[in-house]
């Protein structure tokens, strides 16, 4: 038997896990839940299938079942498994103090993105009881795109063009407001940008009228962006100019995340820990 240990993705995919994660992923994008039947057609296959499917992941807990409408939902399971494995890997207890801190004294949204393999995925946030106007932020889970949000483009700054480009292209340039980057030339622009700034800045691309600044976690004490912290708020309340203006206060945050960062969590990012 081979050792688990050497298994890549490279592997033949198992498909009844795939189908499995299909189902997972339909499921967590659909808010008023699925019934078996509309299950059975988003996966085309029949309805016994999804019926069976739906029936396993209610046994074990990781589904809900409303008896009226018969949709089925994700339950607070998957939620448990997440917080579990966040915590594991340091977080957020070993950065909300620093989300806090700094959400206290500039009063805004404070976000913590972490690098998983291609990926850069919101885990943590933090934000004073009286700024709550912030109504829209991405879910803990998102996973950012990197080419609108001011944390990914601070990601993509940080490796070669060539890099960057393949791994927004993979993610897709989507038009996510009116002011979206959805150019190569345009990000390669901005990409230069933030590297001789040191910062990203995004100005209603990933929502509508709220602005950002991102600095990169990790360069100085691993040799890489492995996360990114950033504070976003209302365009109304934050200018280009006050967001330059807290730029200093967001990177002293940065490097204070950098320095408590767990050792072991770079792995995520499929870097070798050397700090």
């Amino acid at each position: 038997m081979s050792d688990p240990a050497t298994i890549t993705a490279t592997g033949a995919p198992v498909p009844a896990v795939a189908r499995l994660l299909d189902v997972l992923e339909l499921l967590a994008g659909a808010p008023s839940g699925v019934t078996v039947r509309e299950l059975a057609s988003e996966l085309g296959v029949h309805k016994s299938v999804s019926s069976r499917i739906l029936a396993t992941l209610l046994q074990r807990g990781y589904v809900v079942r409303d008896e009226g409408s018969e949709r089925h939902e994700l339950s607070l399971k998957f939620f448990a498994l997440a917080s579990r494995n966040t915590n594991r890997m340091g977080f957020p207890a070993f950065c909300q103090p620093t989300l806090q801190a700094l959400a206290d004294e500039i009063e805004e949204l404070v976000q913590l993105s972490v690098v998983e393999r291609e990926g850069l995925v919101l885990t943590s946030f933090a934000q004073t009881p009286d700024r709550r106007r912030l109504a829209v932020w991405p879910a803990i889970g998102t996973v950012l795109a990197p080419h609108a949000s001011a944390s990914g483009k601070v990601w993509l700054a940080s490796m070669a063009d060539e890099h960057a480009v393949e791994i927004a292209v993979q993610h897709g340039l989507e038009p996510l407001t009116r002011s979206t980057i959805t150019s190569l030339d345009g990000l390669l622009r901005d990409l230069a940008a933030v590297r001789r700034d040191g910062y990203a800045i995004a100005e209603s691309e990933w929502v509508e009228d709220v602005s950002s600044i991102a600095f990169g976690i990790g360069p100085g004490r691993f040799g890489g962006v492995v996360g990114a912290i950033t504070l976003s708020a209302p365009s109304t309340r934050m200018s280009r100019a006050r967001l330059v203006e807290i730029a200093p206060r967001v990177r002293q945050a940065a490097v204070d995340l950098e320095t408590i960062w767990p050792t072991h969590a770079i792995r995520l990012a499929g870097a070798t820990p050397i700090g």
